[in-house]
């Protein structure tokens, strides 16, 4: 079977699923086998969004609290407004870091929102030994944080994909 971008044929059931998606924070997803989650010393931080005031929708670090478990922003100020937060979830083994090609959006690299009216995508780097999740901007090839903190070698970070 062809399934649109976006999706893969599950021959057990027979129709074509969702390779990856964001959904709206509530609670109780701290449990879910399908949060994405990237490499820390924590292994509660995963990849999330948020909406902002003017409708921009930009990726974020994220953990889950052990007390709510809901999930919250790590670094911006609207840290408790969980309700302006979404997280990714994706199917097991449909997702993996890819490194970038010279600032090149890859085919299978996944849209996290939009800012400036321009698509976004999750991406991550390394700066003075802290790991840092971002966004990467078609338009300039370069991976940074919403604090503009990032990186102009354009070759030294990785682009969350989906297996094609």
């Amino acid at each position: 079977a062809t399934c649109p971008t976006k999706y893969y044929y599950n021959n057990t059931i027979e129709k074509c699923e969702l390779k990856y998606q964001w959904v709206n924070n509530t609670a109780g997803l701290g449990n879910d086998a399908r949060l994405v989650r990237y490499k820390s010393k924590n292994p509660q931080y995963i990849i999330t969004r948020l909406i902002k005031d003017n409708g921009d929708e930009v990726p974020v670090e994220g953990y889950i609290s052990k007390i709510t478990k809901r999930i919250y922003s790590l670094f911006y100020k609207a840290i408790n407004d969980y309700k302006r937060m979404e997280v990714l979830l994706a199917e097991p083994g449909y997702y993996k870091w890819e490194i970038s090609s010279d600032g090149k959006v890859e085919e299978n690299a996944i849209e996290s929102g939009h800012t400036n009216n321009e698509i976004v995508y999750t991406c991550r780097f390394f700066y003075d030994n802290y790991h840092y999740i971002g966004m990467m901007r078609p338009s300039t090839g370069v991976c940074h944080t919403t604090d503009f903190l990032g990186v102009t070698n354009r070759s030294t970070y990785y682009l969350l994909t989906y297996k094609i």
